[in-house]
């Protein structure tokens, strides 16, 4: 290995035993490392190795992120802060877009004052560690203080100790670790939020390191991103689009409407301006009458505060290990306070919407009491009644419609049209795959009424009659045609093959 530049530093036994000590771990590198052989604490006989990458580049003191400090924070403390700071800077002036930039400015200037920002760190140590208790910690204690003695005695009656200490730490890790994810199941059965972290912790585990990109190709332009900033740049050209489409003529909003949306706002925790939504639910009476104000001003003026539709996108990746800007999943995350106004705005189009019948009745998508389900619902009851009730129904009604039936029918032939409603098909996409990704991934289903398939096969039995009677269909030709199958053309083939075989001979 030292030919090849390579070089072994572990330098003392990894494996202790009664009576046996054995160097069972290596470390070989081709760089300048620190190794460690760390005897405690461990679960089985092999001590572990600590490398450390002589990288000043590498953070090694644990996770640390900025939030704001919560622990002094009340509601009535932020609403006499927030009272205070709205009646010395004046709202109500300026364009729409002005006056939502000074009510945002005062919602953080308050919160500032009440719950300031603050750098918060995490040890390594404790870093996706959630079940880790008081009990694990004695019991690990009890284990490598037993470890410590049998090393310094080298006696059996204490290498003995040891295993039964150590077995002890292993069967309360597992306790612990299940009865703490059992707890988590539980107690989140009915948020699928939280249930759904918890199961892919449990799967996946917990990532405790710092997600890093490296050479991230955002299929727009060949030019090489070397910083963060420039990354974010690109995403943005890559999802953020611009829309100037205006809104107007919409009933103004009242304190009643404001008060009940912002109630039923879900829990958010916001953007990073931290106004969430609860801290939204705290100042609703003192920013009431400037919100009307300005939710107003944005219906009369057609526009929407120009700040508020700023978003922060947050690429989430698809893959563990993304290389192209198809790799992420964009998420958008809008102000809270914006959603009060798209709220507004969106009971205001399902109300015309509704009122003037302008959404038929299949349209399941964002509209109240119409889900996916119904959709799939109402495809499978029309699906039903075409194959299990159509041919019943127009066989009991033919007496009825035959007259007009045939009328349609001479009427199609004569101006060589089919009815066109009668060609309007229900598409069902089956997939193709387990997890289709993309269009093409589905195989569509065309179901066409009952009806029609008699005109099609009035139309089908006609040109066959024609083909047939004027000889303009070969003998070879077998699909499509009546008492020719498959295995007329498969019988064709192997005559002429037995046919060309004994010519040759």
């Amino acid at each position: 290995m030292e030919d090849l530049g390579m070089k072994q530093y572990v330098q003392e036994p990894t494996r202790v035993t009664y009576g046996s000590e054995t160097m069972a771990t290596m470390a070989f590198a081709n760089m300048d490392i620190e190794v460690q052989v760390q005897h405690t604490p461990k679960i089985t006989d092999h001590s572990w190795i600590q490398v450390t990458l002589k990288d000043t580049h590498l953070e090694t003191g644990g996770k640390e992120f900025i939030a704001r400090d919560s622990s002094k924070y009340s509601e009535l403390h932020y609403k006499i802060v927030f009272g205070d700071i709205i009646k010395m800077n004046e709202v109500r002036s300026g364009d729409v877009h002005a006056k939502a930039n000074r009510l945002v400015s005062n919602m953080i200037k308050a919160l500032d004052q009440v719950a300031p920002r603050k750098k918060f760190k995490i040890p390594s140590k404790w870093a996706g560690k959630k079940w880790y208790s008081e009990e694990v910690r004695k019991v690990a204690a009890a284990r490598d203080k037993a470890y410590i003695k049998a090393r310094y005695k080298k006696t059996e009656e204490k290498w003995s100790e040891y295993r039964v200490e150590r077995n002890n730490l292993v069967k309360l890790m597992r306790k612990t670790k299940k009865d703490y994810y059992e707890k988590v199941i539980d107690e989140n059965r009915q948020n699928p939020i939280k249930i759904w972290k918890s199961l892919k912790e449990i799967l996946r585990g917990v990532n405790v390191s710092k997600n890093e990109v490296v050479d991230l190709d955002l299929e727009l332009d060949a030019t090489k991103l070397e910083s963060n900033i420039s990354v974010a740049d690109k995403f943005n050209i890559n999802i953020v689009y611009e829309n100037e489409q205006w809104l107007d003529e919409f009933k103004p909003i009242d304190i009643v409407e404001l008060q009940k949306i912002i109630s039923k706002l879900p829990k958010k925790t916001g953007t990073e301006e931290e106004i969430s939504s609860s801290i939204l639910k705290t100042a609703r009476e003192i920013i009431q009458d400037d919100f009307i104000d300005i939710i107003n001003t944005s219906f009369k003026e057609g526009q929407c505060p120009r700040h508020w539709k700023t978003s922060t996108i947050i690429p989430i990746p698809k893959v563990q290990k993304p290389k192209s800007g198809s790799d992420f999943r964009p998420i958008n995350m809008l102000p809270i306070y914006e959603k009060v106004l798209e709220i507004a705005v969106k009971d205001r189009l399902e109300e015309h919407l509704e009122a003037n019948n302008i959404i038929t009745k299949h349209q399941s998508r964002f509209r109240k009491k119409h889900s996916c389900e119904t959709a799939i619902q109402t495809v499978v009851m029309n699906g039903n009644q075409i194959s299990v009730k159509g041919n019943s129904i127009l066989k009991t009604a033919r007496e009825i419609i035959q007259d007009d039936f045939i009328d349609i029918i001479n009427t199609s032939f004569k101006e060589g049209q089919c009815p066109r409603h009668w060609k309007t098909s229900t598409i069902i996409p089956i997939p193709k795959v387990q997890k289709p990704k993309s269009g093409s991934d589905f195989r569509p289903i065309n179901m066409l009424p009952i009806y029609e398939k008699v005109l099609e096969i009035a139309v089908k039995d006609r040109l066959e009659e024609h083909l047939e009677a004027n000889n303009i269909i070969t003998k070879h030709q077998s699909r499509f045609r009546k008492k020719h199958s498959c295995e007329t053309a498969i019988q064709t083939v192997v005559m002429n093959g037995n046919q060309i075989s004994v010519k040759g001979k």
